[in-house]
């Protein structure tokens, strides 16, 4: 029979090693997992002409690189060790409607914005936006419009755990 001893106040852990061991595996894994799930989140805005059905992945028609849902920002704070990937705020500038919350956060849970519209014979009405303004004996109104839920990101991080892209750059972080 083979024993084991092992006493515990010969032990000696070098803390401020083990830590710095454990930081730059961290600076490495953590942006790796981020950038995975952006490019999943990325994948799941699809670029078409019809619009999407709720419950859907929100379509994309714009083919401008910064003013789109396409456009997926990573960020990660090495001081705090926390990162954030979403789609860039998109606020509507060429419209005047006015949203409860930015424009990815309306998709993804759903939610209700108010849109301003003009009429000139008070039977078909238009969204007023900034180059098509009320004039003066115009007739306006604001109709409240509920848009449904078109979820991306929730979809995209379930996707990248079952994948195990979110858990893999952590295998083997603290090594000799």
């Amino acid at each position: 029979m083979i024993s084991f001893t092992f006493n515990m106040n010969k032990a000696v852990v070098d803390r401020k090693a083990l830590t710095a061991a454990v930081n730059r595996g961290v600076d490495k894994a953590m942006p790796k997992s981020l950038e995975s799930l952006k490019r999943r989140i990325q994948a799941n805005y699809k670029p078409r002409s019809r619009s999407s059905r709720p419950g859907e992945s929100p379509s994309v028609h714009s083919t401008n690189p910064r003013r789109s849902l396409q456009n997926v920002q990573v960020v990660y704070d090495r001081r705090t060790k926390k990162g954030t990937v979403g789609a860039v705020r998109l606020t509507g500038i060429q419209s005047l409607t006015q949203i409860s919350e930015p424009l990815p956060g309306l998709l993804e849970g759903g939610g209700v914005m108010t849109v301003p519209e003009v009429s000139w014979d008070g039977k078909r009405w238009f969204t007023e936006t900034r180059r098509r303004r009320a004039k003066p004996g115009q007739k306006k109104r604001k109709r409240k419009v509920r848009i449904a839920a078109r979820p991306a990101v929730g979809p995209a991080f379930n996707a990248e755990i079952q994948s195990g892209n979110v858990l893999s750059p952590w295998q083997n972080v603290v090594s000799n």
